[in-house]
């Protein structure tokens, strides 16, 4: 008797015909169409990840360099039990010598790509530079360049941050600034610096127009800082109101250094239902700082006015 059914004795297809293309479906379609419907969009493109240390080392490296941490982060005995139990158990701590010396290597291509990008530039970019010195006596100089690019979007890079081995002149702060403009292919290509008013940084301009190229013989070459102007006619401003605001600033100074009077301090803002708060000191580089100053001391005017009357002797209420 002949069988009707004959899927029992069909042969199975070899393994070699089914690769290069799946299998077909007249019911449910392609097998790899279907198969897509289902499989999430995964990272990778859906390949396996593989665990590569050169490379986590160089996205440890960008990490610790963007977010301004310590070289000993990649030692960190926390950090490790957090990747290897949670992320990645081949991970090994990064000591700080390898840290180092990949986020140098970093910083060297970086800059090797930025000197090549300024050699073809037909641009011309605007510098900003300041000049301080540190607590150790060190004398720093810090330039950015500033330009719009070929798709028309502003840029800035900081080129320079240097420690200045002579005395802040107008002419060193210029020689080290011309240096620059050599190593990265722009001394005819600046089209204006912004400095704040420093005497030797006035000074440095006069050299710096002898040594780059100029548009308009340098007319628009210095761009003093507006916010060094504004400060300076703030701070003429507050001189008038210094009998209101210098009491105000003894309290809150008093409040840093003195417990007694933090004690009593605390015992005010609690009979008065206040929370004892942090106040700003005003600084006299930055004229808002003044006004934060004033306006958190406004709140608590009858506490510091008690401060005040307290612990000054002789002293008549200011707020």
């Amino acid at each position: 008797m002949e069988a009707s059914d004959t899927s029992s004795n069909s042969t199975p297809t070899p393994l070699s015909q089914w690769q290069g293309s799946p299998p077909q479906s007249s019911e449910h379609g392609d097998t790899q169409t279907r198969r897509k419907k289902y499989v999430p969009n995964l990272p990778g493109g859906g390949n396996p990840f593989i665990y590569n240390e050169e490379r986590m080392i160089d996205n440890l490296a960008t990490y610790v360099t963007l977010n301004s941490l310590p070289l000993s982060y990649g030692e960190n005995y926390v950090l490790k039990n957090f990747i290897t139990l949670s992320l990645q158990p081949a991970y090994k701590r990064v000591c700080r010598n390898t840290l180092k010396h990949r986020i140098v290597s970093q910083y060297q291509i970086a800059k090797s790509a930025l000197i090549e990008y300024f050699a073809s530039f037909d641009g011309r970019v605007t510098l900003t530079s300041d000049t301080w010195i540190s607590k150790q006596g060190e004398s720093y100089l810090c330039i950015e360049a500033h330009w719009v690019d070929s798709d028309f979007l502003m840029q800035k890079r900081t080129i320079a941050f240097d420690i200045i081995d002579e005395s802040l002149t107008g002419h060193n702060i210029c020689s080290q600034i011309c240096q620059t403009l050599d190593e990265f292919n722009l001394r005819d290509k600046v089209f204006s610096i912004s400095f704040d008013n420093a005497t030797a940084n006035t000074d440095c301009i006069d050299h710096i127009k002898n040594n780059v190229s100029l548009l308009l013989d340098g007319v628009l070459l210095h761009v003093r800082c507006c916010a060094h102007v504004i400060n300076f006619s703030a701070q003429d401003g507050i001189i008038f109101i210094a009998p209101l605001v210098t009491p105000i600033r003894h309290v809150i100074k008093w409040l840093r250094i003195t417990s007694s009077i933090k004690r009593k301090y605390k015992t005010l803002c609690k009979e008065k239902g206040l929370t004892p708060k942090h106040f700003f000191i005003d600084i006299p580089t930055m004229w808002n700082e003044t006004y934060k100053m004033l306006d958190q001391a406004i709140t608590y005017k009858d506490i510091i006015n008690d401060l005040y009357n307290d612990f000054h002797v002789n002293s008549e209420a200011f707020i």
